[in-house]
């Protein structure tokens, strides 16, 4: 925008003679007659206060001048000067009245949009740029105006001027800069490469557009285009902290680790990295651990440094929580997840995870006692009373276990694990009406869920009740699971309660062979069965065993009194 307009202005206001003006900004005094050389003399004097930057008193100056006369040059200094104070609804007023007075002047109509731009009134500027050109139908300025007004709601019209507008200019930079900006917003990323391309041609030595390129050509899926990129750059400086994590990156979708590896350390050591950062590098190590278990200890290290550093970041205490499970360090798991849940008690999983500790260790009072601290956080969650139904189950507190069982059922009435686990309990208590129900629905929800199968054939093999059910039940678990050993003792069991001695002696036999360790109800079942087969020192041998295994089997004990009388 010109407004070093002195000397024009004067010749203006030697030849130029108009309409008086009934601005009301300016009439506040009656109008005097024409008088060019008072006009001229204020207007000289409005000049020297610009020079000195005291626009305010030009502003005066340039309105005692119009009384004299009212040229349009004048008109346009007020509108310079208001500019200048930000007092753009003025030089809006002041730009106009300009324009009345000589509408082919291009520079008043240029203030007029630029005002009005200030106003936030684009679509006025829009109109006035179009105006300049039907006057200046080459005028470069103008078009350029028009493509930034139109860049935001019209973007494939305001490339359509840009691109016109770099074949007829010899400073293209900021016109590809805008080019690049709206063709990123359209993800046309192809188009913004050409466009780097081409501005790193005007300018070889900005490595800032090289690594925008770099970056582009990952988004075009082109990392070995972005490699040879960041490679040169990291040549030229190899602590760069965005370089390094981006060549990092690279090799790693590149399944390159060493490379990967070299770049993430030159990452780590920098010091103002952000806990965020920190993060997804101690996340890549982490998966790089099951490849490499070498870097088990980095990997634990890193995370043990971001939780003494971000004490409130539950993150990396998960992790190392997952790590101290794979490591078979389960007091060390249970201590990370406890954690957890103390500055994440959101967090289900560290819930759940630090339970599944603790039922791994058979501590079920200590698993009651996190579980009900858990339900104060999700008091609706179902798993929560499911797996207190489970621990209450297995510390021998049926009508607790029941209990919590059914408040899980209400929550999730469509888990058959819920249901399984009721019968068993129900089971137990011998409300064997409810625990049929409770079995039945197991199977209606899931007919292959084998635990359901199981428990409710054993069920009946105990109570001698539809033993040939039962038997087409258990023959199902071991299809399911050919090597449980549970499986195998239920089958075995319900042909012994069929008399089908030699068969029931094959899967007992198989139950012993798969279980993972001595188990009494195991030795038990076959002493009992040796006893039907008339084998009394195999029975005897086996029932020794069950007490051996389990010395509190007093019922295993009085059959060996009974059997040496």
């Amino acid at each position: 925008m010109k407004t070093n307009l002195i000397y024009p202005l004067i010749i203006v206001l030697f030849f130029g003679c108009t309409s008086p003006s009934k601005l009301t900004l300016v009439d506040k005094e009656p109008k005097r007659e024409i008088d060019k050389s008072r006009a001229l003399e204020l207007y000289m004097q409005g000049s020297m206060f610009e020079g000195n930057q005291e626009f305010q008193k030009a502003i005066e100056a340039y309105k005692e001048a119009l009384l004299y006369d009212d040229a349009d040059a004048i008109y346009f200094a007020l509108a310079l000067n208001s500019t200048r104070l930000e007092n753009f609804e003025d030089a809006v007023i002041f730009s106009r009245e300009a324009i009345k007075r000589d509408t082919l002047k291009l520079d008043y109509r240029f203030m007029l949009a630029e005002n009005l731009i200030m106003l936030g009134r684009n679509d006025l500027a829009l109109n006035e740029y179009y105006n300049i050109l039907k006057i200046d139908s080459t005028n470069f300025q103008s078009q350029l105006a028009l493509g930034i007004i139109l860049q935001q709601k019209e973007p494939l019209k305001a490339l359509s001027i840009f691109e016109k507008l770099i074949l007829k200019t010899d400073e293209p930079l900021e016109i590809y800069a805008r080019m690049s900006v709206i063709n990123l917003s359209l993800r046309r990323f192809q188009q913004v490469a050409n466009i780097y391309n081409a501005m790193i041609k005007l300018q070889p030595n900005n490595n800032y557009l090289k690594e925008d390129l770099a970056d582009i050509y990952i988004s075009l899926e082109k990392p070995d285009s972005s490699l040879i990129i960041f490679d040169f750059l990291h040549k030229q400086n190899k602590n760069d902290l965005k370089i390094n994590g981006m060549l990092a990156e690279i090799y790693l979708s590149k399944n390159n680790w060493e490379k990967a590896q070299y770049h993430f350390k030159n990452v780590l050591k920098n010091d103002s990295l952000t806990a965020e950062t920190r993060w997804r590098i101690a996340v890549v190590y982490f998966s790089q651990t099951e490849k490499d278990s070498s870097l088990l200890l980095e990997t634990i290290s890193q995370l043990q440094t971001m939780s003494n550093n971000y004490p409130t970041d539950w993150r990396p205490k998960f992790y190392l929580g997952l790590m101290s499970i794979e490591q078979n360090k389960t007091d060390e798991a249970a201590f990370y997840f406890d954690s957890v849940t103390n500055v994440a008690s959101w967090n289900l999983d560290a819930w759940t995870n630090l339970t599944f500790l603790y039922f791994q260790k058979e501590e079920y009072t200590q698993v009651i006692r996190i579980l009900e601290k858990a339900l104060l956080i999700f008091p609706n969650e179902s798993k929560i009373y499911f797996y207190l139904g489970i621990a209450q189950s297995q510390n021998k507190n049926h009508v607790e276990a029941i209990k919590r069982l059914e408040q899980a059922k209400k929550l999730n009435p469509k888990d058959a694990t819920i249901f399984s686990s009721l019968g068993f309990s129900y089971d137990a208590l011998k409300d064997f009406a409810n625990s049929d129900i409770a079995y039945q629905n197991a199977l209606r929800l899931d007919s292959l869920n084998a635990t359901s199968l199981n428990n409710y054939a054993y069920s009946l093999a105990e109570r001698n009740l539809k033993l040939r059910d039962a038997l087409e039940m258990s023959l199902r678990t071991i299809i399911i699971d050919s090597t449980n050993s549970s499986f195998f003792d239920t089958l075995g069991w319900i042909y012994f309660k069929l008399a089908l001695y030699n068969e029931a002696l094959q899967y007992l036999k198989k139950a012993i062979e798969f279980s993972p360790e001595p188990n009494a109800i195991l030795f038990d079942h076959l002493g009992d069965l040796y006893e039907k087969l008339n084998n009394k020192d195999l029975a005897i041998y086996n029932w020794k065993k069950a007490i051996e295994t389990d010395p509190t089997l007093t019922s295993v004990k009085n059959k060996i009194i009974e059997r040496d009388k």
